[in-house]
């Protein structure tokens, strides 16, 4: 659920069931779809840092464990990810701010 407590759908592309990238690294696209889900749907504040829409707040701990996954699992598709220009990431030193790129494709907000 997305740290601003408001509601709203994903949309996934028909380029995730034709393109072999994504079903080959299952592991990846389960973590991909965490971050859709998790991320902010507006501007909130997190201590010192400004998380914006399209951004979540986490740890590699947090996804394995909200995924079935081993942290090593998690490193390695968020390396993925972040290499095929899906995410980037912001490190800190207990987190990271994870961006999905081109958020608004994804998402389609409650009216």
């Amino acid at each position: 659920m997305p740290m601003d407590g408001e509601n709203g759908y994903i949309m996934l592309d028909r380029e995730f069931m034709e393109n072999s990238f994504w079903f080959n690294g299952a592991k990846m696209l389960q973590v991909f779809i965490w971050i859709l889900s998790s991320a902010n749907l507006k501007d909130i504040g997190y201590g010192y840092d400004d998380i914006n829409r399209g951004s979540v707040v986490a740890t590699n701990e947090k996804i394995a464990n909200a995924c079935g996954l081993t942290i090593a699992n998690v490193r390695t598709a968020l390396a993925r990810l972040e290499k095929d220009g899906k995410i980037t990431r912001e490190r800190r030193n207990h987190y990271q701010i994870i961006t999905v790129n081109n958020f608004d494709s994804y998402i389609i907000d409650p009216q």
